[in-house]
Parts: structure tokens; C-alpha cells; sequence
């Protein structure tokens, strides 16, 4: 888990300079420990969010809905990009105050405990990206995302740059609202772009995306890999490790210390992606959604995605369909 702040400086001639930050922070286990909220978006409790799609809104949307203060709170599985144009305040980063000001960019991983109290119409957005999103994204890079959660310090400026952070945004918000056939494809695009201009700017970055992953990060992977091929088969954690050839209690701790998260959470994640996908993108019912899941009870399958969600397979269908992004 990481933090790191991005401040831009224009100048007159065009070019611009980028400073950027990265923060260190208490252990995800302490975090755990607490009793911080989790959210999916701040205020709306449940920390549920549909892990294919992105959400973008103006600071000044949610801002005024809640004072323009934000306890502190967390976010399971969830990315959060915040671009600062105008205004500034503060913001608590696992206990720590931080100054904010115009043209910084913030960017915060899962589990990261943070809290705010900007400006009264401070202007910018927050980009709130689903980390299964990001790791489909640079699946062929996997060290790169690796920069997003690390806890590192360190500075760079660059001269010229394509496009401005706040084009990118302006057109990830304009993309977004238009939601046509394509839009899946050209926000995918966008965020590429963010990502590859927030990644170009760490000077040491070509040498760690040609370092070889460790034993963990390869283990990691080919866990994943597996729970693709077998998940509909309900294989429980001593399964997959069986077929890595390791331990159920070896495979959990690789998990919790690269993600945080035990094994069975991220079978149980996979399961819950397929079982939204199929909910919004078919026709199929509950009973036939069960069964195409491995589920040998449909009652079961319903009080299973109904303890993960919070929503049973029904509500979540009609809520979606209501509020399709």
C-alpha cells in the first residue's frame, strides 16, 4: 500500500513539472485492526463496487455533500486518483497530516486509511478505479502496477508532456457521461494513459519492469491463472494449493502479503466478477446462474453472493439495471 502526491507546475512557456511523492505508512494488518469504514464510494456503505467499471465525479459533487469533509475511512479493493485544480486543504494518510494544494495529484491504493477536509469549492476529481480493473490492465506488466502500492519516496520533473493531467480527466468525465457502445473501450484507453504518464515519471522505472518476479509473485500468478480455469468447479484453497504444490496455510500467507487479502477472499472475488457479469450482461436466471457456477443449491448460491454483496442476486440485477453506468 502506497500514497504518493503528484504536484504539477505550469509555466508560461507551456512545459510543466511534475513532483512527485510517495508516503510511507502503518502495516495493512493495523489497518485491519481498526475500526475504519470501508466503503465502495465514501458515505455509501457495503464497500461494494462493480469491479469493471470506473467512477469519476468532481470534488465539488461529493464535496458539498458532506461538507467538504471526509473521515477517515478505507477502501477493500479500490483504487482512488484525486486531481486538485484549484483550492487545497489537508489530508490524514494513516495518522499522518499532509498538506494539499492547486495542481497536485493524489493517489491513494486499497486498504490505505485516509481522510480529508479541503477548501471549501476546491475544484479537481476523483477517479475511483477497482483494483481487478487495474490488474486486467497490466496484466502483461505486472511490476508496473507493483509502483502504484509501494512505499516509496522520491522526486522527478519532466518538460514536455502530450496531454495534461487535466485533459485526461476532462475526457475520462466526458467519456464516461456519455456512455455509448464504445465508451468501455475508449476509457480503457484514457486510463492507460494516466497510468503510463503516473508510471513514466518514477525514474527507476524500466529497470523494475524488466526485474524478474520473486517466488511469491510468480506463485501469486499462477494461482490466479488457476482460479480462471477452475473456479466453476468450487475448488476450495487446499485444491489450488494442491496443484501448486505448496500448502493451503503458505498459499494464504503469499496472498495476505502481497494483497492483503486471504486466498479464499480472492476465489470468492472471482466468483462474485462472474456471477455480476452474468446478472447484467444475460438474461440467464438465478437457478441457471447457480448451477453454471458450480452451486448444486440455488438457495445456497443466493444466501452465498447475498453474505458477500449485501444484495441478493435479484436486487443487484434490478439496482444495476436502474443505475447503469
Amino acid at each position: 500500500m502506497a500514497l504518493r502526491v503528484i504536484k504539477v507546475i505550469k509555466y508560461a512557456n507551456g512545459l510543466m513539472r511534475l513532483n512527485i511523492v510517495h508516503f510511507e505508512h502503518i502495516q495493512k494488518t493495523e489497518c485491519i485492526k481498526m475500526e475504519i469504514p470501508n466503503y465502495g464510494l465514501y458515505g455509501e456503505k457495503g464497500g461494494h463496487f462493480f469491479p469493471e467499471y470506473i467512477h469519476i465525479e468532481s470534488l465539488r459533487a461529493r464535496g458539498v455533500q458532506h461538507g467538504w469533509k471526509f473521515k477517515p475511512h478505507r477502501h477493500h479493493n479500490l483504487y482512488q486518483f484525486f486531481l486538485i485544480l484549484n483550492g487545497g486543504g489537508t489530508c490524514q494518510i494513516e495518522g499522518k497530516m499532509r498538506n494539499l494544494g492547486e495542481r497536485q495529484l493524489l493517489v491513494v491504493a486499497p486498504l490505505v486509511i485516509h481522510g480529508f477536509k479541503l477548501l471549501p469549492n476546491t475544484e479537481g476529481w476523483v477517479l475511483t478505479i477497482p483494483d481487478l480493473y487495474l490488474q486486467k490492465l497490466f496484466q502483461h506488466e505486472p511490476n508496473a502496477l507493483d509502483h502504484l502500492t509501494r512505499d516509496i519516496h522520491f522526486q522527478c520533473a519532466t518538460g514536455k508532456t502530450s496531454m495534461a493531467f487535466g485533459d485526461i480527466f476532462d475526457a475520462i468525465t466526458k467519456e464516461h457521461q456519455r456512455n455509448h457502445a464504445l465508451s468501455r473501450l475508449a476509457l480503457k484507453g484514457y486510463i492507460t494513459l494516466l497510468m503510463a504518464k503516473i508510471l513514466s515519471e518514477q525514474p527507476t522505472i524500466d529497470a523494475n519492469l524488466n526485474a524478474q518476479p520473486s517466488r511469491k509473485q510468480r506463485l501469486l500468478t499462477s494461482f490466479k491463472e488457476l482460479i480462471g480455469e477452475h473456479f466453476k468447479k468450487r475448488f476450495s484453497v487446499s485444491d489450488y494449493a494442491s496443484l501448486l504444490g505448496i500448502t493451503p496455510t503458505h498459499l494464504t500467507r503469499i496472498c495476505k502479503s502481497i494483497l492483503g487479502i486471504s486466498a479464499s477472499k480472492i476465489i470468492d472475488e472471482r466468483t462474485i466478477l462472474e456471477t455480476q457479469r452474468l446478472l447484467i450482461y444475460t438474461s440467464m436466471t438465478i437457478t441457471a446462474i447457480s448451477y453454471e457456477l458450480g452451486f448444486s443449491d440455488p438457495a445456497h448460491f443466493s444466501k452465498y453472493f447475498h453474505k458477500k454483496t449485501r444484495q441478493n442476486p435479484t436486487q443487484f440485477r434490478k439496482e444495476f439495471a436502474k443505475n447503469r453506468p
